[in-house]
């Protein structure tokens, strides 16, 4: 819109880190490394580390961005990775910056082509930061964009990396990351470049990996966006003059109702689901919350680690591309990542139950680890139902989020790396035999619930405009309105949609 010419409002609830957190992430972000051990251990910690499963993500040692308690929009779960987010910026203020376009066999059940997106996913990469490499990947997945600059690889990535391109059917190459990297030719982003402290899951205090809540504070000091916050809109209405907003402020007061021409909604899968719910008075009706189950397989390899850690980039190193196979009907996706923290702290757990000599002995496996985070597509996974119940005596309504597993996921999870670890064994020599299969929800990559169709149906599907049925100016432009959930990374994709999307609707009014 703003391409347009425009001065969009935006509504937006606006939260933010703690004062206290954003005052030591500021110290950091000024100072060399190494830096001060007692403030990068209150901007790191993460109680989930020392639990089981997979855990979860942090950003500076807060749980602000993770939605779940509000009162003015109640969620009741037994899940605890799915939850909105009502944070500035949304999740890209922790998100990993994986960055790849979905393949086009991917789309053979949507109701538009990857062509539709090509000329959106330049577009959008445009203004941001783009570490990548023309390789093996092209083919399939295009740059659409030059990279901007390169994140060094170690030798063990170097190493894995040509004993991966010789793996019979396994197309691999450099990661694809939103970062700020050396050899970047704009010289206002020097400050940003990364450093490679190590504690990129945590959060980066040099703003290296490229967050949007940096672009709505350029919008707003430009004066090309209107902000208004804390606004959480609560429920819309389609009348004659355009879109009626029903919203509340942070505890739960009405606001005076808006009146706009044209609504583009993209409060996240969750958040919007909710609002069409309740705008539509669609109570107690079940709608699938479809994911992109994850998997973790750790792998040793007969490369060691050249650096000690925390001196590495901890986001993702190189990415695997798993082409369908006669058991595999969707492409498949690994992000392979280096020893970070996440790991380390685990294995430190581990460790003071195995013991002295055994620690001795597994150490040196340590510096020879990496660790595949997998991905498979939504039909493969399992999911969650989700569903409005109407608040009583004027309390809002409270949404129910309860997970359904997919009886094959585990199966496949364990089919898919059995099949890399024979293919890669013999260049490796040693590949470790567990894995850990991630609960529905734990890659953050979930969507869905209001897909896009030729010919919607009912109320809950949308057209290619991300129109509900029935509806003429609300256009829904987030992670909702996808068909289905690939294994690849998901946020490029939702910024194309959203962006191919607003630029239909602008050209035709």
């Amino acid at each position: 819109m703003i391409a347009c010419g425009l001065s969009p409002l935006v509504l937006d609830a606006g939260e933010r880190l703690e004062p206290e957190r954003q005052a030591l992430v500021d110290t950091l972000a000024d100072l060399p490394l190494p830096w001060p051990g007692d403030t990068v251990a209150q901007l790191t910690d993460n109680p989930t580390l020392s639990g089981k499963g997979i855990p979860r993500k942090v950003l500076f040692g807060s749980e602000f961005l993770y939605g779940w308690d509000r009162p003015h929009s109640p969620l009741t779960t037994n899940e605890s990775f799915v939850a909105p987010t009502f944070a500035y910026g949304g999740y890209s203020i922790a998100w990993g910056a994986a960055m790849l376009p979905i393949h086009k066999d991917e789309m053979a059940d949507w109701p538009i082509s990857r062509h539709a997106l090509e000329a959106s996913y330049a577009r959008t990469i445009e203004a941001m930061p783009y570490s990548a490499a023309d390789d093996a990947l092209s083919s399939a997945f295009p740059l659409f964009r030059m990279p901007t600059g390169t994140l060094q690889l170690s030798t063990q990535d170097e190493g894995v990396l040509s004993d991966l391109g010789r793996v019979m059917g396994v197309m691999v190459g450099r990661a694809r990351l939103g970062v700020y990297a050396s050899g970047d030719s704009d010289q206002r982003n020097e400050g940003r470049m990364c450093i490679y402290c190590g504690h990129c899951l945590s959060g980066c205090p040099r703003g290296s990996i490229h967050t949007f809540d940096r672009d709505f504070t350029a919008l707003i000091k430009q004066n090309r966006i209107e902000y208004r916050a804390p606004v959480i809109v609560r429920k819309l209405s389609d009348t004659s003059r355009g879109i009626t907003i029903h919203a509340v402020d942070e505890i739960g007061r009405a606001l005076e109702t808006l009146q706009v021409d044209k609504l583009f909604l993209a409060a996240g899968t969750i958040n919007s689901t909710r609002i069409i719910l309740e705008s539509l008075e669609a109570y107690g009706i079940q709608i699938f919350l479809k994911d992109s189950q994850k998997f973790l397989l750790p792998i040793v390899t007969r490369h060691s680690l050249d650096r000690a850690w925390p001196e590495v980039n901890a986001l993702p190193s190189l990415f695997l591309e798993i082409p369908p196979q006669p058991w595999l009907p969707n492409w498949a996706h690994a992000q392979v990542s280096p020893l970070n923290r996440y790991v380390t702290k685990r294995f430190e757990g581990l460790v003071g139950k195995l013991g002295g000599w055994r620690w001795r002995l597994a150490r040196p496996f340590l510096g020879r680890m990496i660790f595949a985070w997998c991905g498979l597509h939504s039909d493969l996974s399992g999911g969650f139902s989700l569903s409005l119940h109407k608040g009583v005596n004027g309390a809002p309504s409270g949404l129910a989020l309860a997970p359904e597993s997919f009886e094959h996921s585990h199966r496949v999870a364990r089919k898919l790396a059995y099949w890399l670890m024979m293919r890669m064994a013999p260049r490796f020599g040693v590949l470790a035999p567990a894995m850990l299969v991630g609960n529905p929800g734990a890659g953050w990559h979930f969507g869905g619930t209001l897909p896009m169709r030729a010919w919607p149906s009912h109320s809950l599907e949308t057209d290619i405009l991300g129109r509900p049925a029935g509806w003429q100016d609300l256009h829904i432009v987030d992670g909702s309105v996808l068909p289905a959930i690939p294994a690849t990374t998901l946020a490029w994709t939702i910024m194309a949609n959203a962006d191919r999307i607003t630029r239909e609707v602008m050209a035709n009014n």
